[in-house]
């Protein structure tokens, strides 16, 4: 196996894990997919206003990135199984499972508490963004701003299904930045 491949594969399995431990904890809490985790559709006019309004805010996050001093993305130089499963994870596992985690149990759970929408929105993101300490500190930044989105539409539109959406779109961008030239 080689190393690139071994790397995609830990991090291919830790959205997964994060999605068997959400599921394990939302069984042992009795809490309910649809009310609780708010796995449902959102209306259909918030979520087209939603994702337009996500999509023109990745496009300016990626139109300001130089100007704020941003690196530029360098591409991978994966191939074959290892480019495709990191592809498979980037769209469709880690938004998964960090959706499932920050914005339907955290989120549903602190909004219930003294903290309220508000708060469950701020720690929500704060907790997001320090999820990505990899990166430099004003991707950091930017990080909890999205995270603020997200959770602005998960309170607006009380769904999950739609921040999941909105993630995969901002990771789509992402992955099509370091996608291999040629």
């Amino acid at each position: 196996m080689t190393p690139g491949l071994r790397s995609t594969l830990v991090q291919v399995a830790a959205p997964l894990v994060t999605i068997l431990v959400v599921a394990g904890v939302s069984r042992a809490k009795r809490l309910s997919p649809r009310e609780d985790l708010r796995l449902v559709p959102p209306p259909a006019l918030a979520g087209v206003l939603w994702l337009a309004g996500w999509g023109l805010w990745v496009a300016l996050g990626q139109y300001a990135a130089p100007w704020l001093g941003e690196e530029p993305v360098q591409r991978w130089s994966y191939t074959g199984a290892a480019l495709w499963l990191r592809a498979v994870g980037i769209l469709l596992f880690a938004p998964a499972a960090e959706e499932l985690l920050f914005r339907g149990l955290l989120f549903g759970q602190l909004e219930r508490t003294r903290l309220g929408t508000a708060g469950a929105l701020v720690v929500s993101a704060a907790l997001f963004a320090v999820l990505h300490l990899q990166y430099a500190p004003l991707s950091m930044a930017l990080i909890f701003l999205d995270g603020l989105v997200l959770g602005a539409a998960r309170a607006q539109a009380r769904s999950v299904l739609l921040c999941f959406l909105m993630h995969a779109l901002g990771n789509a961008v992402a992955l099509a930045e370091r996608w291999p030239a040629g």
